[in-house]
């Protein structure tokens, strides 16, 4: 029997790997992504430990981003720290922490407005202030009382007008009192000038009225605002010049394709899961109208980005693309299948050059999925890996710079935050990976040789609900995953080695409380188990 430790395994796996970027399938995108026709894409150029500048040894987290451009400064709101990290991108290469200014509350946005970032911070008990920081001197000079707390602010091209979303999130239950509302502003450059205009959101018809809860705000060229309603699955446009809602409309629903919430499997859902809320959380204006990333709250997730005129009539939307991607890439959060997957969450719109592409973040699976919006459909380009639970997505075109902030951090376990800097250039981001078309792999802990195959078969651990078997064989583009065999076990397996067995069946090695090997014939029915000895309360096995 040959043996293998995890990291032998995972060597093994990366001499054999070469890819590009993830191919995804759906109904409605082609199943590869489509090259571009200037033959350029993004790749990684640098990478900023958020959390090694925070405020202490806890948490720390890269949430909302904005951008200075006279001084190449990035400004980010640390929410968990309870700051604001100034970076110096000079050197995209190499971003380094200008300085970090903490705060009294929850940091929820930023905008940059002139001389100043605008930064919105929640107080909590339903209390808010908007906070002055003077980038030049790098120094707090004061702040505004909100009348909730907020979410999200954004600032007009122009950088006349100003929008704040005050969320009042419920905490308890939803709907709960106090419903939020809109804090509308114009900006002359003198935060003392600073005049608020409060737009309360009465009789919109959407689902819970008397609690709206404001999410997202986007601002285009014409002083219009985008407004998500997550959790009322309803969009509001406003007129910042006139001070008033210019229309709303509903997010509408989806039918969800691909995701089955049983088993890891590709299926049409219908019943109780035909007409799904998309419940948007970031929201952006493009050429054709508005996108979304329809994250899901309350239910099960709308799973994908839709595409909206803006009078509100329905374009697009993306099906089970985002979930193929996972799955290709073996970033599929399989334990998340019944609470809205891959959750799109974060969206951003923005030209290069004469191409017009949209970012996607899936929260849950650490994916920056990009397209072209292009006439037709938007066309997939390229996927990339970040870091856990992308939040904020910043585009710089002027300097070929893309931004992704991660938000979770979790020290004990090892998941930390920081920025991802990506250029767009002739080159295209890589990292290993197995091809697979519909079939979810992740956390590979075994993987042997058949020479009479020629072919290679892996197991995965406990990372899955139902224990599997991969078959994979190596082309001249990189391994694929041709077939997979679920396991016929009602017990508790954790993979972790796997072995030929000399009728064709394998040898199987399973961790934990009842540590054991299993052999098994190649439909999966286990035909015999030998416990191993138990003389610690969880046997650690890695090879077998």
């Amino acid at each position: 029997m040959a043996f293998f430790t995890f990291k032998s395994i995972a060597l093994l796996c990366l001499s054999l790997i070469l890819g590009a970027c993830s191919r995804g399938t759906t109904t409605k995108l082609r199943a590869t992504p489509t090259p571009s026709e200037s033959g350029r894409a993004f790749h990684r150029r640098a990478h900023f430990p958020v959390y090694k500048h925070g405020p202490g040894e806890g948490a720390s987290s890269a949430e909302i981003m904005a951008y200075v451009p006279s001084t190449q400064t990035l400004v980010y709101v640390d929410s968990l720290g309870g700051g604001l990290g100034l970076v110096d991108l000079t050197d995209s290469e190499s971003p380094s922490l200008l300085k970090y200014v903490p705060l009294v509350g929850e940091p929820t946005s930023v905008a940059v407005a002139g001389d100043f970032a605008l930064v919105t911070v929640d107080k909590g008990e339903h209390r808010g202030e908007l906070v002055f920081l003077h980038l030049p001197s790098m120094k707090l000079v004061g702040q505004r009382a909100l009348p909730g707390q907020p979410d999200s602010i954004a600032i007009s091209p122009d950088q006349r007008h100003g929008i704040i979303a005050i969320e009042n999130e419920s905490v308890d239950e939803f709907p709960e009192e106090p419903s939020g509302e809109l804090v509308l502003f114009d900006w002359t450059g003198d935060p003392e000038d600073l005049k608020f205009h409060n737009l309360v959101l009465e009789g919109l018809n959407c689902l819970y009225p008397d609690d709206v809860e404001p999410e997202f705000v986007a601002v285009n060229d014409r002083n219009q605002a985008v407004v998500s309603l997550q959790e009322n699955n309803h969009v509001v446009i406003v007129d910042l010049v006139l001070k008033s809602i210019l229309s709303d409309f509903s997010a509408g629903t989806i039918d969800l394709m691909g995701v089955d919430l049983k088993k890891d499997k590709i299926v049409e859902l219908v019943g109780d899961h035909k007409d799904v809320p998309r419940e948007p959380d970031s929201i952006d204006w493009c050429s054709q109208g508005i996108v979304m990333a329809n994250e899901g709250e309350l239910s099960l997730g709308g799973r994908s980005f839709s595409l909206f005129s803006d009078s509100g009539e329905h374009l697009f939307s993306s099906g089970a693309h985002a979930a193929e991607v996972a799955r290709s890439l073996g970033r599929y959060p399989d334990h998340r299948s019944e609470k809205r997957g891959t959750e799109p969450e974060s969206i951003k719109v923005t030209k290069f050059g004469s191409r017009e592409l949209c970012f996607v973040g899936c929260e849950r699976s650490g994916l920056i999925l990009v397209y072209e919006l292009a006439e037709g459909l938007p066309k997939f380009l390229q996927a990339l890996s970040v870091g856990p639970g992308p939040e904020s997505i910043l585009a710089i075109p002027e300097r070929n710079l893309l931004l992704v902030s991660s938000e979770i951090d979790k020290p004990k376990k090892g998941l930390r935050s920081h920025l991802s800097v990506f250029e767009l250039g002739e080159k295209e981001e890589t990292y290993p990976q197995i091809r697979s078309d519909g079939i979810s792999w992740a956390a590979l802990s075994g993987l042997c040789f058949s020479s009479r195959e020629n072919c290679f078969f892996a197991v995965c651990d406990s990372n899955y609900a139902e224990p599997k078997i991969l078959k994979i064989q190596n082309s001249a583009d990189g391994p694929r995953i041709l077939e997979e065999t679920i396991l016929q076990d009602e017990g508790e397996l954790d993979l972790e080695g796997i072995s030929l067995a000399s009728d064709g069946g394998f040898w199987l090695l399973s961790e934990g409380k009842k540590a054991r090997v299993v052999r098994v014939d190649r439909e999966g029915h286990i035909l015999s188990e030998y416990p191993l000895p138990q003389k610690e309360k969880k046997v650690k096995a890695e090879g077998i």
